[in-house]
C-alpha cells in the first residue's frame, strides 16, 4: 500500500468517525446513567436497605443467598465504575490509569459474572428469567475474556470492540431498571408481567443497538497510535500489552 492510498484511507477513516455525532452522545449518556446507578446502589448499601429486594419472595431469596447477591451486585457496581472510566477520553491519555481501570473492570466482571451464573438458578420469575440471566452472565464473561485475549495479542481493534460489547452487557443493570419504570408506569403492566420481559430486553436491546447503530462499534485507537495500523500493508501492526 503506497503512501497516497494510506493517507486517503486514514482520511476516510477519520471522516467516518466524525460522520456520526450520535456516537459520542451515546457514550456520554451511558456514562451519566452509569454514574447515577452507581450512586443509587451505593446509597442503598450504605443504609443496608437494598430497596429492590424489599418485596415478597425477593426479600426471602436475597436473605437466603446474601453472599451470592452481594458479590454479583457489588462487583457489578465496580464494573460499572471501572467500565465508565474506560470511556473517559482524558483517562485514555494516561496509559497506566487506563490499564488499571481495565484490570479492575475485568476482575469485577469475573466475580460478578460468576456470581450471576449462580444467581440465575434462583432468579425471580421462573425458568425464563433463569435462562435470560444465565445467558447474560455467560456472554458478560465471554465478551470480557475475548477483550482481554485480544489486547494481549496486540489486536487493539478487536479488543475495543469486545470491550464495548462487554460494557453494553454491564449497562443492562441500568437499562433493566429504566425499562421496569417504563413498562410499569407508562405501559401499565404489573411488576410480575414486566419482570418476565426486562431480563431479556435489558441486555439484548443494548447489544442490538451497539451492533446495528452506525458508528457505535467503529474503532477509535487511543494514545495516537493510528499511524501504526497500516504500517505493513493491510495487516495491523502487532503490539504488546505494554502499548495499550
Amino acid at each position: 500500500m503506497n503512501r497516497t492510498s494510506t493517507t486517503t484511507h486514514a482520511a476516510s477513516h477519520r471522516n467516518r468517525n466524525r460522520s456520526h455525532p450520535f456516537v459520542s452522545r451515546f457514550w456520554t449518556l451511558a456514562l451519566v446513567l452509569s454514574a447515577g446507578y452507581i450512586a443509587a446502589m451505593a446509597s442503598q448499601y450504605l443504609w443496608l436497605a437494598p430497596i429492590e429486594y424489599s418485596f415478597g419472595a425477593q426479600i426471602e431469596t436475597y436473605t437466603a443467598n446474601r453472599l451470592t447477591m452481594m458479590l454479583h451486585i457489588g462487583a457489578g457496581v465496580i464494573a460499572l465504575l471501572a467500565g465508565t472510566a474506560q470511556f473517559i477520553p482524558l483517562l485514555k491519555r494516561f496509559r497506566l490509569l487506563h490499564r488499571v481501570a481495565g484490570s479492575v473492570y475485568c476482575i469485577a466482571v469475573g466475580i460478578g459474572g460468576t456470581a450471576g451464573l449462580r444467581a440465575a438458578t434462583f432468579a425471580f420469575g421462573g425458568a425464563s428469567n433463569s435462562v435470560a440471566f444465565g445467558m447474560m452472565s455467560t456472554l458478560w464473561l465471554l465478551t470480557t475474556a475475548l477483550a482481554l485475549v485480544n489486547v494481549y495479542r496486540g489486536n487493539l481493534e478487536a479488543h475495543q470492540r469486545w470491550m464495548k460489547r462487554s460494557f453494553a452487557i454491564t449497562l443492562a443493570a441500568v437499562t433493566l431498571r429504566i425499562e421496569l419504570g417504563l413498562f410499569i408506569f407508562v405501559g401499565g403492566l404489573s411488576f410480575s408481567e414486566t419482570y418476565l420481559i426486562v431480563p431479556w430486553t435489558s441486555w439484548v436491546g443494548n447489544l442490538l443497538i451497539l451492533e446495528w447503530w452506525p458508528g457505535l462499534l467503529r474503532f477509535r485507537l487511543p494514545f495516537g497510535v493510528n499511524r501504526l495500523r497500516h504500517s505493513h500493508g493491510d495487516h495491523p501492526s502487532v503490539m504488546t500489552p505494554s502499548d495499550v
